[in-house]
């Protein structure tokens, strides 16, 4: 997606930190997200990435300061079922599946939880047509492949249709074909009207999705721009790629 500057902002973060005691996770973070956007967010371990998207989605904390948009709205200091229910929504790093119960009821439960839709098994449905797992509804959580599992994750994010989706490092532990298919689900939900923020380490993954990319370090916004520009930078490859990159 070609961003413009008449495209509505989403969400707007401003000096958002987050600190544990004496410690920095999160530092004087600012950024915009446009609707319609894919923003990727890339940094080495203990960057402060995954702290950035628990700050925002108040899961399992808020910020410890600084001022969070979403659509128009306050949310910084809100609880996290709020602000999914407004229509900001993420997923994890690790699987967050039951494994005993189908993948259809996994996303019924969500639909419900989300939006305490009275319509949660239309919802599901729908949600498990959109990330293509519709033949494996029957299936259990924890009987699916590992790249279904991440979809799985994705549909019950999408149960209710957000306007914006978070996916922490949605491409751990895949290989190169279901990374493809990975990003060609994300491809084609943001063509449908999804925005998304994606945390990821395979670089691939993110130059081919993502319209701008942020590279975190020490818990604050070390580069912003588009991918090429970003993973070119001296700066990133100093800080996240290493020497050995150049």
């Amino acid at each position: 997606m070609t961003v413009t500057t008449d495209q509505r902002v989403l969400l707007r973060v401003r000096r958002a930190c987050r600190t544990f005691g004496n410690y920095r996770a999160v530092h004087d973070v600012t950024f915009d997200l446009t609707e319609g956007e894919t923003l990727g967010i890339a940094g080495p371990n203990g960057a402060g990435k995954s702290t950035l998207f628990n700050l925002i989605t108040g899961v399992p904390f808020n910020a410890s300061s600084g001022r969070i948009e979403y659509d128009g709205r306050r949310i910084e200091r809100l609880p996290a079922h709020r602000i999914a229910r407004l229509g900001l929504r993420r997923t994890f790093q690790a699987d967050q599946v039951f494994p005993e119960l189908t993948a259809f009821e996994n996303v019924r439960l969500a639909a419900h939880y989300l939006n305490g839709r009275r319509d949660a098994r239309s919802a599901a449905f729908h949600a498990l047509e959109r990330v293509g797992l519709l033949p494996s509804a029957h299936l259990r959580g924890g009987d699916l492949s590992v790249l279904a599992k991440k979809k799985l994750m994705i549909a019950g994010a999408l149960a209710g249709e957000p306007k914006v989706l978070m996916l922490d490092e949605p491409a751990g532990g895949l290989d190169t074909d279901d990374q493809d298919d990975l990003a060609t689900l994300v491809e084609t939900l943001n063509a449908d009207g999804t925005t998304f923020v994606i945390i990821e380490h395979v670089l691939s993954l993110l130059r081919r999705v993502a319209d701008r990319m942020i590279v975190m370090v020490a818990g604050e916004i070390l580069v912003v721009g588009g991918p090429d520009e970003v993973l070119s930078d001296p700066r990133v490859i100093d800080a996240y790629l290493g020497e050995s990159n150049r």
